[in-house]
């Protein structure tokens, strides 16, 4: 995220004013805030995932891969703006591997999963990008969100709202606050789940992926 003092604030689409929504999401998916809590508190950090992907990049490029949420196909493309009013968008960040994080500042179930990511962040610098997405725009604001990831994100995380429709979220198929995608350089989901990030199995695929993109530059 880039330092405020360079650029000016912006909640464009993604920002309503703080307490309209009285802290409930909507994911689209019919379930409120109370829904997303109680999936948080059964799922813990216990791990889901839905495969390796290993066959992800040579899919990709077969133009016929078909875009959803399941391991294995194209990460459906989204636009935001960041905190700062930058623009946001998914297909311009291939070419290296990417993590596609759904939370909210208030969550503080996510903050583990938040500081994690902030170490793997430190640990790739320009080999990974974090895009962190706020999916409770009706009740964050971006002063709530500055400072959450001051105290446990990363300076170079993309981080910006959902639309006030969670159209992202409902893009994604978001059930909880912590889901997370994590995709390869070329855009194909290899890992998704709510604790994935904590696992071997992730930080190894992480690591195998960002020495396969280092080794194509």
């Amino acid at each position: 995220m880039a330092k405020a003092s360079k650029r000016r604030d912006s909640r464009a689409e993604n920002q309503a004013p703080k307490g309209k929504s009285k802290g409930r999401i909507a994911l689209g998916l019919g379930l409120g805030l109370g829904a997303a809590l109680l999936a948080i508190g059964a799922l813990g950090t216990a791990l889901i995932f839905q495969g390796s992907g290993t066959d992800g990049p040579k899919a990709w490029a077969d133009a016929s891969v078909p875009v959803g949420t399941e391991v294995g196909r194209r990460a459906p493309d989204f636009a935001l703006a960041d905190v700062d009013g930058n623009p946001i968008r998914l297909e311009e960040l291939r070419g290296r591997p990417t993590v596609v994080y759904f939370s909210a500042a208030w969550c503080t179930s996510c903050i583990p999963q938040t500081k994690e990511l902030a170490k793997l962040k430190a640990e790739y610098r320009d080999r990974l990008n974090v895009v962190w997405i706020d999916v409770n725009p009706g009740r964050d604001t971006v002063e709530d969100l500055r400072a959450y990831m001051v105290q446990y994100g990363h300076e170079d995380f993309l981080v910006a709202f959902d639309t006030l429709s969670n159209e992202v979220a409902r893009r994604y198929r978001v059930r909880a606050l912590g889901e997370t995608y994590l995709l390869d350089e070329q855009g194909i989901i290899v890992q998704s789940g709510v604790g994935i990030v904590f696992s071997e199995r992730f930080r190894q695929t992480l690591q195998d992926l960002a020495r396969r993109t280092s080794s194509s530059e």
